[in-house]
């Protein structure tokens, strides 16, 4: 299996053309994967209703322009305080 990767920058997709080879024959195809930037995600995600988004990389760490994947967590709350007694 043999992946060809680029990145469109106008559209945020990173299309890749893979070829497989298996008992002789050759396959081709592309796809593509959309890569959301942590604003634009966090954006959609408060437009939707939540309350607030915390995001870090995948070992929790700060999000910075390196980090190798990006995790999101919105938060919601699911019902109203109480008002005290």
């Amino acid at each position: 299996m043999i992946d060809r990767s680029t990145f469109e920058p106008t559209t945020g997709r990173a299309v890749t053309e893979r070829t497989c080879v298996r008992d002789g024959q050759v396959r081709r195809f592309t796809f593509s994967v959309r890569m959301f930037i942590g604003a634009e995600l966090k954006d959609w995600l408060l437009a939707a209703g939540f309350d607030s988004v915390d995001q870090v990389d995948h070992e929790g760490a700060a999000l910075v322009a390196g980090s190798g994947r990006m995790v999101s967590v919105a938060h919601k709350a699911v019902f109203e305080r109480l008002p005290p007694a």
